[in-house]
């Protein structure tokens, strides 16, 4: 996945302006899709110039490996609609999330694009600490539906301890509780 980073740190420990990363970023897709497709990639950008170059490995995936970009800005999700296969922001309510998809389906439309390119994902946190009970287990997969009727069909859940015994007896619940169809949740 791709992301543009938030941290003034790191983009400083780089000599880099933080309000260059979207640019920077777009460009790394560039660099990046087009030394995966074009067996003599050539490239003339803002911060890459290349030609005559081989490059290998290439993606063995086609047309390339899925380039999923993170966030819920409206940056972010211009991005996803001009050249990203998968939208995973994280953390964000169900309803922002609606609303985020929407923007995204216009600007795909806009793009020459249509939602159905975009795998749309999530990153929603569990904290394994709270007891699993059959009703905690339910309302964490009903906190799911909004987002599934949003178009969600990738959530990765992060347990937000290392308590690996409380993780492991929330995926049993929560494995019991859903059944995996097509690599979606059914519920019963």
């Amino acid at each position: 996945g791709v992301g543009v980073g938030a941290l003034v740190e790191e983009f400083e420990a780089l000599g880099v302006p933080i309000k260059r990363r979207g640019a920077l970023t777009d460009e790394y897709i560039d660099v990046i899709k087009d030394l995966w497709l074009n067996p003599d990639p050539s490239y003339q950008g803002g911060r890459f110039n290349f030609e005559n170059l081989k490059f290998s490995p290439v993606s063995t995936r086609t047309p390339h490996t899925p380039i999923w970009i993170g966030g819920s800005s409206q940056a972010a999700l211009k991005r996803t609609a001009r050249v990203g296969d998968g939208w995973h922001p994280n953390r964000i309510p169900a309803a922002d999330y609606a609303k985020c998809v929407a923007d995204l389906e216009a600007y795909a439309e806009h793009s020459g694009r249509t939602l159905a390119d975009i795998t749309l994902s999530l990153r929603m946190d569990l904290d394994p600490s709270t007891p699993v009970t059959a009703a905690s287990v339910r309302e964490f997969i009903d906190k799911i539906q909004p987002y599934r009727d949003a178009g969600l069909a990738h959530l990765v859940v992060a347990f937000t301890s290392g308590d690996v015994p409380s993780i492991h007896d929330w995926m049993s619940a929560i494995a019991e509780e859903a059944q995996l169809e097509n690599g979606l949740m059914r519920y019963s």
